[in-house]
């Protein structure tokens, strides 16, 4: 809710969007240190964050998108854990009772040569680079590029290199499969 609310009212100022971009995105890639749910979250938050603040400007819609983002929060978290509750509602407890502190896990990889401060560093500058790229495009939904270095880029060299590898056979598997069906169909104006 917070990632959409800030980045609702900052959209209006893309140099703001790009400086709060890599801010979150150095959070989002140091919130892996504390687990692997914490490292999807951190994407999805900067993910939220790249597309409320690059979608074209909505400060007015700021307080609105927020409440909705937060009330699909709210189901999704009803959706995922009211099973457990019915199914075992003591293993849930056991499960949440068994984590460490989020300050424990997080202290121990304070250092630079840890592998999710360098990968934080690294998903700042790339969503930062990014985001300006996208902006000065003047495209109206240009968070795309952003928003894919968001998804691609991962801790370890060889996560993202596969990443990156598997969306480019994605795209041109997808250009050929979209030139093939349009000959085919002969639709024409493409």
């Amino acid at each position: 809710m917070a990632a959409s609310l800030v980045a609702a009212l900052l959209s209006d100022h893309a140099w703001a969007v790009v400086v709060a971009s890599a801010a979150v995105a150095l959070v989002a890639g140091f919130a892996g240190a504390a687990g692997p749910r914490a490292a999807l979250g951190g994407v999805l938050v900067l993910v939220t964050f790249i597309i409320v603040g690059g979608a074209p400007t909505m400060p007015d819609e700021a307080l609105r998108i927020s409440l909705l983002m937060g009330l699909g929060g709210v189901a999704m978290t009803i959706a995922v854990i009211l099973p457990h509750l019915v199914r075992d509602p003591a293993a849930v407890r056991v499960a949440l009772g068994e984590v460490p502190s989020l300050p424990d896990r997080l202290r121990e990889h304070l250092s630079w040569q840890d592998p999710f401060v360098r990968h934080g560093v690294r998903l700042s500058v790339g969503i930062g680079v990014a985001s300006a790229i996208a902006f000065a495009s003047g495209y109206p939904h240009a968070y795309w590029l952003p928003m894919t270095i968001a998804w691609v880029t991962k801790p370890d060299l060889e996560g993202t290199v596969s990443r990156v590898a598997a969306r480019i056979l994605g795209t041109v598997l997808g250009i050929v499969i979209s030139g093939v069906l349009l000959i085919g169909l002969g639709v024409s104006g493409y």
